[in-house]
């Protein structure tokens, strides 16, 4: 049996985002969060990503079924409270003052691999010692899905690492 994926504006998410009260809260600029939304993409539908984890909206996952089917106002929602966690969780293990490209570029890395991953690697220790263009060089490494590089990962990584470049 096939499934229709029903697509979403990343366009209208986006801007739905910008009027929502949370929005402020934001640390990310706002070309970062347009990091984050152009590498997920935006789907209506619930979907398994290449981690074979359930998602719908910009890479939302929390709580999605395969019947969590959700309007972009939803996805845009999602989308702030998802990267709201990103930044407390970041805030928690990196006290570097940083660079905002390289500050996006992160942001837009521990969404996609989480906040643990992010906080446990080498990429973090190098932000922690304020190393920002050796932090940027770390995205590199992680294009791999179960142990497979991943073309999709590296095209990513290659748009964080280019933004992350800009603020060092």
């Amino acid at each position: 049996m096939s499934q229709i994926v029903k697509r979403c504006s990343v366009a209208a998410v986006l801007a739905i985002a910008a009027l929502l009260p949370q929005y402020g809260s934001l640390k990310v600029s706002q070309q970062g969060l347009q990091l984050i939304a152009d590498a997920e993409g935006c789907r209506s539908s619930p979907y398994q990503c290449s981690a074979g984890v359930w998602t719908n909206g910009i890479g939302h996952t929390e709580g999605v079924t395969p019947k969590s089917v959700i309007s972009e106002r939803q996805a845009a929602v999602n989308l702030i409270l998802d990267v709201l966690r990103v930044q407390r969780g970041l805030a928690t293990c990196i006290d570097a003052r940083m660079p905002q490209q390289v500050y996006d570029a992160v942001v837009s890395f521990a969404f996609n691999v989480g906040v643990f991953a992010a906080c446990s690697s080498t990429l973090a220790a190098y932000l922690r010692q304020s190393e920002w263009q050796n932090a940027c060089l770390q995205l590199s490494r992680w294009v791999f899905v179960k142990g497979v590089r991943n073309k999709g990962l590296e095209n990513r990584r290659e748009r964080e690492i280019n933004w992350c470049l800009k603020g060092v």
